[in-house]
């Protein structure tokens, strides 16, 4: 059978068309809550948005100076996302409200949710990012060591690594989810026990469901009182790209029939 150049060179098409991998997807906002209060005050306390604060070695349940306040949050032009609320939001839901926390209590702090649960079979978490302003210039909280905690199915995990801010300035925090990230288990049931055992090191599991997700932090090593601010709690996700791009099955017999005429 003599050399055909056109069948090479189809031939030479396909074999490029399976090694090149079809465009990677890239990340989306699966979930942003911006805690809006657009009432010109604060609401009362509880009503904080969805969100829960467990304290203490117990992790009894708090409401007492924990809600939304009316102040300016940050930033002041995004939309929620996934976060229990209708519409779209107006430009004061946008630009007032944030999470508050006073009071004196210097124990553990576990704030939380599960208004939004994403399958991590078909996504792959990328980043947990928020806005944190701890109160009073005194420092009563700006040392406060704050972790993320991500509940996998009914497992409870906080990262290894820590966030602090400044005392009295918004700060944009971001963790990046990925397989060198460590974290340690949180064992969590309420009005029962809230502890973090950091003996082992774990890996966030990649398959499953998040069911929950929020922030921890451990008990005061320096000063009084917790004045927490917490506004634009994000979740960046990727879809699970496709793999490589194949030819149809029809294309390929197509070829392979033409070079037995050829």
């Amino acid at each position: 059978m003599s050399w055909n150049p056109m069948r090479s060179l189809m031939a030479g098409a396909v074999t490029t068309a399976l090694l090149v991998p079809v465009a990677t997807s890239s990340a989306a906002v699966v979930y942003r809550e911006i805690f809006p209060n657009a009432t010109g005050g604060d609401l009362a306390d509880g009503e904080a948005g969805g969100w829960y604060l467990h304290q203490g070695d117990t992790g009894v349940s708090q409401t007492s100076n924990f809600l939304l306040s009316g102040g300016d949050g940050m930033p002041a032009d995004l939309e929620w996302v996934n976060a229990g609320n209708a519409g779209t939001p107006s430009a004061d839901e946008m630009a007032k409200g944030y999470l508050f926390r006073g009071g004196t209590d210097s124990g553990k702090h576990f704030y939380w949710t599960d208004e939004f649960s994403l399958n991590l079979n078909t996504w792959t978490l990328q980043s947990v990012s928020w806005y944190q302003r701890n109160g009073n210039a005194s420092g009563s909280a700006a040392g406060d060591l704050i972790r993320v905690a991500l509940r996998v199915g009914d497992d409870w995990y906080v990262s290894k690594d820590t966030f602090t801010n400044p005392a009295d300035t918004w700060q944009q925090n971001t963790l990046t989810v990925d397989t060198s990230t460590k974290w340690y288990a949180l064992a969590f049931e309420a009005g029962t026990t809230l502890a973090m055992d950091t003996s082992e090191e774990l890996t966030l599991p990649t398959t499953g469901t998040l069911s929950a997700f929020g922030l921890y932090t451990d008990d005061k090593t320096g000063g009084s009182g917790r004045f927490h601010r917490v506004d634009t709690y994000t979740i960046n996700a990727v879809p699970e790209p496709a793999t490589l791009g194949l030819v149809s099955l029809g294309g390929l017999l197509m070829l392979r029939r033409r070079g037995r005429l050829s």
